[in-house]
């Protein structure tokens, strides 16, 4: 156009022309960049909400957090695909709120009504903890949060988030029994310790009367003297479930042990209960009390025995894994409910009828098997058995058994004038004490103080030295051995207690567990003196 122009027009008419000609082609030009650059906004737009939502989805997934909302006026619910995963729903199948609402627990689903009906005024944000179960049956535990949304003033919406706090209130239930457990123990070690201290003056003041000429005397010595020892395994069951039990481990294959002890609970079995052993073909090696492990064996035979009225089977059965060895004591009983097995291990809870046994013996199973760094677990369901994992630390398998050790035994518990330092601040204890070793043949000077007893104290003035592990103020029973014998290393010295807790007790040092008879007494002592060569003493 513009070349007719120029050839058939007057030049201004021409440049005026090629002028408009090249502003519409700038026109087009900058119409078409335009649209081009607004497609490729667009583009990158839509491709950069794409990843947005990816990763918003992604991470909502590694937090297990969803998003809903719920419509105040038309009552439609829209969830993210990572609330209906939580939720157990499939959006395929369609979901509505009542098929949320129904999955609620009923006090979580009154929750929920009360604050969808205050917050259709309010604008403060709610936070709750809701129960519910998932159409599959799983029981999970949701944390949902919410606020109202609207224009004007007017509420339109409820907008939030639901979290699954399943795992986080599994174990805040799991510490508040472990911290409900440990206040239980250390409740009953300090009883424990009082009730020892007072078992043990008992029993040594009733010593010289069981002895007594007058059969009355003597006969009503005798039954406190049984009454006493009652009260003291009640005590011992005490401190084995508050871990506070002196144990002696020694290394053991658990297989043997079982084998060993398999005619005791055969014998102690009620008739129709069959026990049976699987136990693995390698020798499982574990550092254990063998004492306190075939009580504990024991006891959960006799439960299981006594959860089959009619009969049926016990399998012991033992396999390695890893660091662990494994024993597992299943029966075919009467099993229990979810809400018997959270109280199983507590001490005084029982399944058993009234008056039938004291509701110590899991509890006591339950400390033994954690203060030698095990652990212990149930499965069970009524009618459908039980079945009780202990786990107890693998010992390397080059491990060297411990061999059978036998403790000498005094045919004369007499003291031949051995010379006593005996240390507790027990005054009842202490008296009963000193009066029971003096009249067997030990001299005997008390002391009721860790102090008392550094003044008393003078380098082979004393054959031995028995000292209570609690000394309330100044030194304990531990330290004060340590001193003694860092001035006097011929000292024998045996340490008593009830109560051993958060207490250092010398490896070396002989322990003797409270209540105890003086005849017990006189014989660790003469066994000491017997394993030493002293001039200052000669057991006879």
């Amino acid at each position: 156009m513009s070349l007719h122009a120029w050839t058939n027009w007057a030049p201004i008419e021409a440049f005026i022309s090629t002028l408009a000609t090249f502003g519409a082609g700038v026109s087009v030009f900058t119409c078409a960049r335009a649209l081009y650059l607004s497609d490729a906004s667009h583009t990158n737009a839509a491709a950069q909400l794409q990843r947005s939502t990816a990763l918003l989805e992604e991470t909502s997934s590694v937090a297990r957090v969803g998003g809903w909302r719920y419509d105040l006026k038309t009552g439609t619910l829209d969830w993210t695909e990572q609330a209906l995963r939580i939720l157990g729903l499939d959006r395929a199948q369609g979901v509505c709120a009542n098929d949320a609402f129904a999955l609620l627990a009923p006090g979580s689903q009154q929750i929920v009504l009360t604050a969808i009906a205050e917050n259709r005024t309010a604008t403060e944000a709610w936070d709750f903890e809701l129960e519910m179960t998932t159409p599959a049956g799983e029981r999970k535990w949701l944390r949902a949060t919410a606020k109202t949304t609207g224009r004007n003033g007017t509420p339109e919406a409820l907008i939030g988030s639901v979290a699954d706090i399943t795992r986080r209130k599994q174990l805040e239930t799991d510490l508040h029994h472990a911290q409900k457990l440990e206040s239980i123990g250390r409740l009953t070690g300090g009883l424990a310790h009082d009730f020892n201290n007072i078992l043990t003056a008992i029993v040594n003041a009733t010593d010289s009367l069981e002895h007594s000429k007058e059969p009355r005397v003597a006969q009503a010595a005798s039954v406190i003297n049984k009454a006493s020892e009652r009260a003291s395994e009640l005590t011992g069951k005490l401190l084995a479930f508050s871990r506070q039990q002196v144990l002696h481990p020694i290394t053991l294959d658990i297989n043997a042990a079982l084998t060993d002890m398999r005619s005791l609970i055969t014998s102690a079995l009620k008739g129709g209960v069959v026990l049976e052993f699987e136990l693995a073909p390698e020798p499982l090696l574990t550092t254990l009390d063998d004492g306190q492990l075939t009580n504990a064996v024991l006891n959960l035979a006799l439960n299981a025995s006594d959860a089959m009225p009619e009969g049926g089977r016990i399998r012991l059965t033992t396999r390695g894994e890893a660091d662990w060895v494994v024993l597992e004591v299943a029966d075919t009983g009467i099993g229990m409910s979810a809400a018997q097995i959270e109280r199983i291990f507590e001490p005084f809870f029982t399944n058993k009828p009234a008056g039938v046994g004291t509701g110590l013996g899991l509890a006591m199973v339950h400390g033994f098997i954690t203060q030698s760094g095990g652990a212990i677990s149930v499965t069970s369901a009524p009618n459908a058995g039980s079945v009780f994992s202990l786990r107890f630390p693998r010992a390397p398998a080059d491990a060297a058994l411990a061999p059978v050790q036998t403790r000498p035994t005094a045919t004369d518990q007499r003291g031949a004038g051995a010379r006593v330092l005996l240390v507790d601040d027990d005054d009842l204890v202490r008296e009963a004490l000193c009066v029971a070793l003096r009249a067997r043949g030990f001299h005997v000077v008390g002391a009721a103080s860790s102090a008392a007893a550094m003044s008393l104290f003078k380098p082979g003035a004393f054959d031995f030295a028995v000292v209570d592990v609690v000394l309330g103020q100044g030194l304990s029973g531990g330290d004060l051995v340590k001193h003694l014998r860092a001035r006097d290393g011929a000292l024998r010295a045996l340490l008593v207690s009830g109560y051993t807790f958060n207490c250092d007790l010398p490896p070396e040092v002989e322990f003797l567990a409270k209540p105890f008879s003086v005849d017990r007494l006189a014989a660790r002592l003469q066994a000491l003196g017997a394993n030493q060569s002293d001039a200052r003493y000669a057991a006879s």
